[in-house]
């Protein structure tokens, strides 16, 4: 009896001192959509002003943020924003069109340069495999370093990325009801 007892400990010793493989858990893939200038008129949002079937779905199978605030009244501060993260007037983008109209407000040009720690979101991301696309809008109120985006342009795409690789996709739409 002894011997079967010691015989089961030792199975048991050695069943639990294997080395277990760990899977890594998969990269979720962002697809980021933002529009400008649209308020909350469409149905993921509770209004049945009108029918949006594709985004609604989209919106059914993924995650609503219902109760965003902008950190500046202007669009590109928000962006500055959106794509660091972090207040446009920590890093020095809380003012519009700073390199516009300069002739007209007597204003210097200048650009809002961010300190060297901030980064964008995208290069973030980047540094962890992700594919990071944006196909519209680039006025950060800063001009965004070479490493933001594997590709920049209006049809960049997450399909052009590599088998398995995770993506993060940006896509802008200018959108604006009077």
């Amino acid at each position: 009896m002894k011997q079967y007892i010691f015989l089961i400990l030792v199975i048991i010793l050695f069943v639990s001192s294997c080395k277990q493989e760990k899977i890594a858990p998969k990269k979720p893939n962002i697809l980021w959509l933002v529009t400008e200038d649209m308020g909350h008129y469409i149905p993921s949002f509770g209004d049945s002003t009108i029918v949006t079937p594709h985004l609604s779905k989209l919106a059914s199978e993924g995650v609503i943020y219902p109760n965003l605030y902008s950190t500046s009244g202007v669009c590109a501060p928000s962006r500055a924003a959106i794509a660091t993260g972090m207040y446009p007037s920590s890093i020095g983008a809380n003012h519009m069109r700073t390199t516009s109209y300069s002739e007209v407000t007597g204003l210097p040009k200048y650009g809002a340069v961010p300190p060297p720690e901030v980064k964008m979101i995208s290069e973030l991301l980047r540094k962890q495999g992700y594919y990071c696309t944006n196909n519209y809008k680039t006025d950060y109120q800063f001009k965004p370093p070479v490493t933001a985006w594997d590709e920049s342009r209006p049809y960049a795409h997450w399909r052009n990325r590599e088998k398995d690789q995770p993506f993060f996709t940006s896509i802008f739409y200018s959108i604006c009801f009077l």
